[in-house]
C-alpha cells in the first residue's frame, strides 16, 4: 500500500513539474501581432504570469479549483485572449526589430515555482520599394538570360550551316582531285573530264548566292586563305595538264 501511495505521489509531482509549456512562432515580422499557446497546471493560490521581455502581459490565478484572469493586470499589448483551467491562448501586438523573450512563470507568493522561455526573432521584411526593386532586377536577369540563350542558339545554327557549306566545298575539291588523278593516269580523250573540272572550279569560284559557301566566312580568315591556296594549286595543276595535252597533240601532228 505504501509503495502504491509513493508511486502515485511521484507521478503527481512529476506531472506538476513538467506542466508548463509554450507554443509560439520563432520568427515574426516587425510590428505584426502573433499568437502563443501556454499549457499549464495551477494548484491552490498559484498564479500564471506571462511576460514579453520582462513586461507583464497577463496574469491568471487559481481559486477553488477554477482559473480566473486578473483583468486589471492585462497589458494593452494583449490584442485578444482566451483561457481554460489548463490552457491560455493570447494574441500579442508586435515588437520592434529585436529578439524578444516570451516567458511563462508559475508563481506562489512571488516565488517562482516553474519557468518556461521561448525566444522570438522580430525581423524586418522587405519594404514595398525594396520588393519592387528586387522584382525589377530579377526581370532584367531573366531577360538577359533569355537573350543569351537566343544568341547561343543563333550562333550554333549559323555554325552548323557554315560547317555544312565547308563540307560541300571539301567534297567538290575532293572530286576535282580525283578527276585530276584520272587525267594523269588515262591517255584517252580527256575533254569530258576537263570540262567537268572546269565546271566544278567555276561552281567553287562563282557559286550561286543561296549556296555560296564563302559568304559570311569573314570569321574564318585562316580557312579562307587555305581554300585560296588549294584552289590556286588546283588551277596550276590543271593548267599544266592542259599544256602537256596540247604539246602531245602538237607532237602527234608533226
Amino acid at each position: 500500500m505504501d509503495k502504491k501511495f509513493f508511486l502515485l505521489t511521484f507521478l503527481l509531482l512529476a506531472s506538476s513539474v513538467f506542466s508548463l509549456s509554450i507554443s509560439s512562432p520563432s520568427e515574426v515580422p516587425v510590428g505584426s501581432p502573433f499568437s502563443a499557446e501556454i499549457n499549464f497546471s495551477l494548484d491552490s493560490k498559484e498564479e500564471l504570469r506571462l511576460y514579453l521581455d520582462d513586461s507583464l502581459l497577463i496574469t491568471l490565478f487559481e481559486f477553488n479549483s477554477t482559473v480566473f484572469v486578473d483583468s486589471p493586470k492585462v497589458s494593452p499589448r494583449i490584442v485578444d485572449y482566451s483561457f481554460s483551467n489548463t490552457k491560455l491562448v493570447v494574441s500579442v501586438s508586435g515588437m520592434d526589430d529585436s529578439v524578444g523573450e516570451l516567458k511563462a512563470r508559475i508563481v506562489l507568493n512571488d516565488s517562482i515555482l516553474e519557468e518556461e522561455v521561448k525566444n522570438i526573432d522580430f525581423y524586418s521584411p522587405f519594404s514595398w520599394k525594396e520588393k519592387k526593386d528586387l522584382e525589377a532586377k530579377i526581370m532584367v536577369l531573366e531577360q538577359t538570360a533569355y537573350n543569351q540563350r537566343n544568341l547561343i542558339n543563333s550562333l550554333e545554327s549559323d555554325l552548323n550551316a557554315k560547317n555544312s557549306q565547308l563540307s560541300k566545298l571539301n567534297e567538290k575539291i575532293e572530286s576535282i582531285s580525283n578527276q585530276i588523278r584520272v587525267l594523269n593516269e588515262n591517255d584517252e580523250d580527256k575533254t569530258l573530264i576537263i570540262s567537268k573540272i572546269n565546271s566544278d572550279l567555276n561552281e567553287i569560284l562563282n557559286p550561286t548566292p543561296p549556296e555560296n559557301p564563302l559568304t559570311g566566312l569573314f570569321s574564318f580568315g585562316p580557312t579562307l586563305s587555305t581554300l585560296g591556296v588549294i584552289l590556286l594549286i588546283l588551277g596550276v595543276i590543271l593548267a599544266g595538264i592542259l599544256i602537256i595535252q596540247k604539246k602531245k597533240r602538237d607532237e602527234a601532228i608533226l
